[in-house]
């Protein structure tokens, strides 16, 4: 049957309608509409919140995760993480550095294998107390250097811990170098003390010992007459006396155990006269190039102990460039403010005179440079060398309030820096000692002398020179003695030449009990060792000391020096 035109749209149109009808029934109230559109516009809001809290909770995490990163990294100790089997499982940065390999390639490595090989017992047994539940260990080691030479160790302190879960432990490596340095370093200053004190109370009885074989061998000399053979013989016994002599007198020098006899001097003039001197002692191969400051300041030191220095520096430098090559010698004014003054060996602000002594020879190792100034160690061959010269300059620089600063490279040379403090007085005019004695050679007089002097033998020798060149002399053994005689003595006493070492009474003792007895009597103290002297600071004028041993001509020159004083 076929439908009428229209029909089929006319119907779906019908269900269309009744559609939306179905639908306007199910929507809610226009009240109820806006209820929902609210309700849903909170929950967005809430979502919205919460997500902004995860974003700042996530924020927060990151940042203190990143804030525990960098304290693990960066931390001032080294952290491991270790398998039972001691293979690192985990490093931060700080005990990859500590080691010095990338922390990529330590994963799976053996920390026994960074050890020093003498050291893997100890760390082996700190790791087997800790894992076998004796709570935590500590052990102290060095950690393996490279193979080439001149390395300075290396030390850490490794204390270990095991882990909750008993399968792995921690270690934590702190690094104790610079403390075992220190020690290493106070334990060497504690040993060349006790060096210098053993070498001034040697040097005491050997330098009397010294006097009487020097004084001896000059009388027989003199009597020698033309035998040729006797006056060699003597010759080279006082030649080799004054080499003991010149021994003893670095031992003291280096342990600061010597009087200075301090003047204002002109550090150019004295570099000047020393390099002098010694050109004909240095290779013709050696370039020695004087570089001196022209507006230099001066020092105040003993003209004969810097002397000794210089000749030590160039001595070395020499030595160490047996191929020749280039040394130089300069001096510079070096002002050191508060600021600055870490920077510099003596760690304080002042004017200082800068005497530096630079060579290209073969250098030092690290090593070596650590040992350079002990005394007894040196890199010359046996029949070259005591190890005692830079031993020798740093007891003269630090004795006149000066520091020594060294700087080597094995193949590149060696550089030795000396800062003395700059003086404020004016120079000295007078000339150099060693000058002066050739100059006066033997003189004497008709005065009155009192010798002060435990040891006979050297009691004689001095009564022997003084006798010889016109003096009256009184002897005694003791101070006791020497005052009895200044008080019972009828005639005038000019000059007393005490000992400054002796028994029940030293010489500074007797000097001033003297002076209540003879004020006008002069004193000239004498000794080997001068710490009873330098300990008694002020009691003794350098002017009125010699040192053991002396010869005739040093003695003589003294006494009328002393006598012709206003």
């Amino acid at each position: 049957m076929k439908k009428k035109p229209g029909t089929g749209v006319t119907d779906l149109r019908q269900r269309a309608e009744d559609r939306l009808r179905e639908r306007k029934e199910s929507l809610p109230s226009r009240a109820d509409a806006a209820k929902l559109v609210h309700e849903l516009q909170v929950h967005q809001i809430e979502l919205e919140m919460q997500n902004e809290e995860l974003v700042r909770s996530r924020g927060e995490l990151e940042s203190s995760l990143e804030r525990y990163s960098e304290l693990y990294d960066f931390a001032p100790v080294g952290y491991f993480t270790l398998g039972r089997d001691g293979a690192i499982r985990d490093v931060n940065l700080t005990g990859a550095r500590l080691l010095g390999v990338d922390r990529a390639e330590l994963v799976a490595r053996r920390i026994a294998a960074f050890v020093a090989a003498a050291d893997t017992v100890v760390l082996n047994a700190a790791l087997s107390r800790a894992l076998e539940g004796q709570g935590a260990a500590s052990c102290e080691v060095a950690l393996a250097q490279p193979p080439d030479a001149g390395y300075m160790p290396v030390y850490v302190q490794l204390t270990v811990s095991v882990s909750e879960s008993a399968d792995e432990c921690r270690v934590i490596a702190v690094d104790v170098t610079e403390r075992r340095r220190a020690e290493e370093q106070l334990r060497a200053w504690q040993k060349m003390d006790a060096i210098g004190r053993l070498a001034g109370g040697v040097a005491h009885d050997f330098n009397n010992l010294l006097t009487v074989v020097l004084s001896r061998a000059a009388f027989a000399l003199s009597a020698a007459g033309d035998n040729a053979t006797l006056r060699d013989d003597l010759t080279e016994l006082i030649a080799a006396a004054e080499r003991a002599a010149g021994l003893t007198r670095q031992l003291l020098a280096f342990g600061r155990k010597q009087v200075l006899r301090a003047q204002v001097i002109d550090a150019n003039e004295l570099v000047r006269r020393v390099t002098n001197m010694l050109r004909r002692l240095l290779d013709e191969r050696i370039e020695l190039t004087l570089v001196l400051a022209p507006d230099l300041g001066w020092v105040k030191g003993d003209p004969v102990q810097l002397e000794q220095v210089v000749v030590n520096l160039v001595l070395n430098a020499r030595d160490a460039m047996p191929a020749g090559g280039k040394l130089t010698v300069s001096t510079a004014n070096v002002d050191v403010d508060t600021a600055h003054a870490p920077q510099y060996p003596m760690g304080k602000a002042g004017s200082f005179v800068l005497l530096t002594v630079s060579d290209k020879g073969v250098g030092m190792d690290k090593l070596t440079m650590a040992q350079a100034f002990e005394p007894f160690f040196t890199t010359k061959d046996r029949d070259r060398g005591t190890g005692f010269g830079l031993a020798t300059v740093y007891g003269i620089v630090k004795q006149g309030g000066g520091d020594v600063s060294l700087q080597s490279e094995l193949g590149k040379g060696t550089t030795v820096e000396i800062y003395f403090p700059r003086a404020a007085e004016p120079l000295t005019v007078s000339a150099p000692p060693v000058a002066l004695a050739k100059a006066r050679g033997l003189v004497g007089g008709t005065e009155t002398i009192l010798i002060v002097e435990d040891e006979a033998a050297l009691r004689n020798v001095a009564k022997r020179i003084l006798v010889s060149v016109g003096y009256t002399v009184l002897v005694a053994e003791s101070g006791q003695e020497a005052l009895r005689i200044g008080t019972e003595h009828s005639g005038p006493i000019h000059l007393a030449l005490s000992d400054v070492v002796m028994p029940k009474m030293t010489g500074v003792a007797f000097a001033a009990h003297l002076k209540e007895v003879r004020p006008a009597t002069k004193v000239l103290h004498m000794s080997g060792y001068a710490e009873e002297a330098i300990g008694q600071r002020g009691a003794i004028d350098p002017a009125l000391f010699i040192g053991k041993p002396f010869t005739t001509e040093d003695l003589t020159q003294k006494i009328r020096e002393i006598l012709d004083a206003p």
